[in-house]
C-alpha cells in the first residue's frame, strides 16, 4: 500500500530487487543514462551567432549575464560581460537578451541569431506574458526591432555554451558592464574549441 503508489526509481541492489518483489511492489527501473555529441556551429553567411548567458549566483542573488557575437567564419566580433546587482535567474537571462538585441540594433545588424541555455527566453518571442512586468518595455521594443530583420532565437545546450558563461562570471568579478572587441582571455581556449569545430560530451537520460 505505501511502496505502490511512488513514483521513486529503485537502486541497482539485487537484495532491494528481491525485498521489494517479495512484498509485490511496482518497480521502477532507473533511466539509462548516455552521452550525445554537442557542437558550436558558425551560422550561414551575413548572419551573426550570439550566445548569451545568464548567472545569478550568492544569497542574497547577485545577477551577471555575458554574450559573444561570431561571424560565419566563428570570429569574434563584440562580447559583453554586465553586472547587474540584485536579480532573479529568469530576470539576468532575459537581460541578456535585451543588451545583445539594443547592440545589435546599434550595429545595425540585419541578420542576428540568438542561441541561449534557457527555454523561458526562447517562448517569450511568442508569449511576451512570460517577460517580467520591470523589463516588459525594452523587451517589447527589441521585440519590435527583431520582427524587422532577419532574425532566430534557439535553444543551446550549455556545453556548447562556456564561453558565454565565463563572461559572465567575467562581470561578477569586475563588477562592471564591459564590451570587448577581441576574444577575453579566459574564454580563449573555449572560444578556440568552438571555432575548430570540436564536439563537447552532454549526459543524457
Amino acid at each position: 500500500m505505501v511502496g505502490n503508489p511512488t513514483f521513486k526509481n529503485s537502486n541497482n541492489s539485487l537484495s532491494f530487487f528481491s525485498l521489494l518483489k517479495g512484498f509485490g511492489i511496482n518497480i521502477h527501473l532507473r533511466k539509462q543514462i548516455f552521452m550525445v555529441e554537442v557542437l558550436w556551429c558558425p551560422p550561414a553567411r551575413g548572419w551573426i551567432k550570439c550566445n548569451i548567458h545568464g548567472v545569478p549566483v550568492g544569497s542574497p542573488l547577485l545577477a551577471t549575464c555575458g554574450g559573444l557575437n561570431r561571424d560565419e567564419h566563428a570570429n569574434h566580433l563584440l562580447s559583453f560581460c554586465v553586472f547587474l546587482e540584485a536579480g532573479t535567474p529568469v530576470f539576468v537571462e532575459f537581460m541578456a537578451a535585451i543588451i545583445a538585441i539594443e547592440k545589435a540594433k546599434r550595429m545595425q545588424w540585419s541578420k542576428l541569431w540568438l542561441k541561449t541555455d534557457c527555454i523561458l527566453v526562447v517562448k517569450a518571442f511568442s508569449n511576451p506574458n512570460l517577460v517580467p512586468w520591470k523589463i516588459k518595455s525594452s523587451w517589447l521594443s527589441c521585440w519590435a526591432y527583431t520582427i524587422n530583420i532577419g532574425f532566430m532565437i534557439t535553444h543551446i545546450f550549455r556545453e556548447v555554451n562556456f564561453c558565454a558563461d565565463f563572461l559572465a562570471n567575467i562581470g561578477l568579478m569586475s563588477k562592471s558592464f564591459t564590451w570587448y572587441n577581441f576574444e577575453h582571455r579566459d574564454i580563449t581556449a573555449d572560444y578556440l574549441l568552438d571555432k575548430a569545430g570540436t564536439p563537447m560530451l552532454r549526459l543524457c537520460s
